[in-house]
Formats: C-alpha cells, sequence, structure tokens
C-alpha cells in the first residue's frame, strides 16, 4: 500500500478546474495553497491598474495557468496510478527538490514584488518592462544544460 492518493487521472483533471482542488486529489496539499497563491497572484495582477499595458499579459498567464492546473492534476493521477500497479518510475526524488526549490522562488519573488509595489508607486510596471531578461536568463540555462549533458558511452567510443 501507498501513501499517495489513488484518484483517476479523469476526476483529477476535472477537480483540477478548481485552483488547488486538483493537488488535492492527488493528496499533494502544499502543491494546492501554491496553486491558489499563484492564481491569486495572476487574477489580482491581471486586474490591477497599477500593471499599466501589462494587464493583458497578466490575463494571459491567468487563463494558461488555469488549464495548466488540470492537466498536471491529471499526469500526477496517472503517474501515482501507474505506481500503484506495480510498474517502475523513474526516481522523483532529485526533480521533487528541484521543483520544491522553484516553488520557493516564485512564491518568494512573487511576495517581493507585491511587497516592494505597495510601498514605491509604478514599481511593479517598471520592474515588468525587464521581464525579457528573465527568458534571456532561463534560454541561456537550458543551453548550458543541454551542452554539459553526459554524451551516451557509444558516441564517446567512435
Amino acid at each position: 500500500p501507498t501513501n499517495e492518493s489513488m484518484s483517476s487521472p479523469g476526476t483529477a483533471f476535472a477537480l483540477g478546474l478548481i485552483p488547488g482542488v486538483g493537488a488535492i486529489c492527488n493528496g499533494e496539499y502544499l502543491k494546492a495553497v501554491v496553486h491558489v497563491l499563484i492564481f491569486g497572484f495572476l487574477v489580482s495582477l491581471a486586474g490591477s491598474s497599477k500593471v499599466g499595458s501589462f494587464e493583458s499579459l497578466f490575463g494571459i498567464m491567468t487563463a494558461a495557468f488555469f488549464f495548466y492546473m488540470p492537466l498536471e492534476a491529471r499526469h500526477t493521477a496517472k503517474r501515482n496510478a501507474l505506481r500503484a500497479a506495480g510498474l517502475q518510475l523513474e526516481d522523483r526524488a532529485a526533480a521533487k527538490q528541484e521543483e520544491n526549490l522553484w516553488t520557493g522562488v516564485i512564491l518568494t519573488v512573487m511576495g517581493c514584488l507585491l511587497f516592494v509595489n505597495e510601498w514605491v508607486g509604478g514599481f511593479l510596471e517598471a520592474a515588468l518592462k525587464f521581464w525579457p531578461v528573465v527568458l534571456i536568463g532561463f534560454g541561456a540555462h537550458k543551453i548550458r544544460e543541454h551542452l554539459n549533458r553526459k554524451k551516451p558511452l557509444e558516441a564517446v567510443e567512435k
């Protein structure tokens, strides 16, 4: 027996349409809280006049996150069902640690942005003008990962 939730992928998907409930269905309570916080953050920014011309960007991000939540809940429920059936899946310990790191980073950045924006009028709109830097950094990280990836043994032998 496992301590993972045994909901069906379809049920998890349907409940995932409600922010946080899909993660609760899969027994991931911290992830549920994070989903609710991120969704609330995006909704509040999409309707805020403090972000200026970036309201539509946050509207699109809110919609994308809304559709991500049920898909992620379905994927997790399917993975849990495969584990319960006895299939060996890759060890998720390292991936879980990296996921926890990114969750902490995202929540910290969101909190800092909102806090500073309350004290410095227009800060959020000015800070969001630099969002392409985040894309550049993420792209550079992915390129570095690709270049540092270990080559398969047969390619080394040739």
